[in-house]
């Protein structure tokens, strides 16, 4: 049943594997690995509570499951439990030191709380391990906004870009960054030359029409 499970998702059944995975459970409760594919994809859904409640099932069994770890914190990350998602995932690094994944959602982590030095140092770590993963820049940034320095946010913003040129959210970044420095000209062109390629995004169709907005802080 786990392997059909699996056979299915990869067919896009996604009902008909959940319902192989779980018969496997009901089977053999102590099968970990399927208890594990029903985590993500109840994360993949934002059903942080079932997801959550998979981990922690695999975890009882399997403690040093570093990946169980991780995705335990994003799934209670999603529901606003700040504090035990920091302890899963300072567990999953602790278990697996380069963990990159791990220590960005501790980066997020530790950013939603207003944690920046914090968050700073695991950007670092992780960085040191994947320099060129789109999304530690792209955070970067979010945390050199959240201080008001826009210059070292754009640096980000654009090294983020420059790894993944489709990164709305990085290219976002940028556009508030320059219309807050009154660079509004610059800021558009960029707007437009990203919808060039992206016409169905509504969020940077928005933001071009809305340019003498304010902008809220980020």
């Amino acid at each position: 049943h786990y392997l059909l499970g699996l056979a299915r998702y990869a067919q896009g059944d996604v009902p008909g594997a959940a319902s192989a995975l779980h018969t496997a459970v009901e089977l053999q409760p102590d099968l970990s690995a399927a208890r594990f594919e029903l985590g993500l994809h109840a994360l993949h859904d934002l059903r942080y509570e079932d997801a959550a409640a998979d981990f922690e099932s695999v975890l009882s069994r399997t403690p040093e499951h570093a990946d169980a770890r991780c995705l335990l914190g994003t799934a209670l990350l999603g529901l606003n439990r700040s504090d035990d998602a920091l302890r899963s995932l300072e567990e999953a690094v602790r278990i697996n030191p380069t963990y990159t994944d791990a220590h960005k959602k501790l980066a997020l982590v530790h950013y939603r709380r207003g944690e920046l030095e914090q968050a700073e140092a695991a950007l670092e770590v992780a960085l040191a391990t994947r320099p060129g993963y789109a999304d530690l820049h792209k955070i970067r940034g979010d945390i050199y906004m959240h201080r008001g320095d826009t210059g070292a946010a754009r640096a980000a913003y654009a090294r983020a870009t420059s790894i993944n040129p489709d990164y709305a959210e990085a290219v976002f970044g940028s556009v508030i960054a320059m219309r807050r420095e009154g660079r509004g000209r610059e800021a558009d062109e960029l707007l437009r030359g990203f919808i060039a390629t992206h016409p169905e995004d509504v969020m940077a169709r928005t933001l071009l029409t809305v340019d003498r907005l304010p902008i809220p802080q980020a």
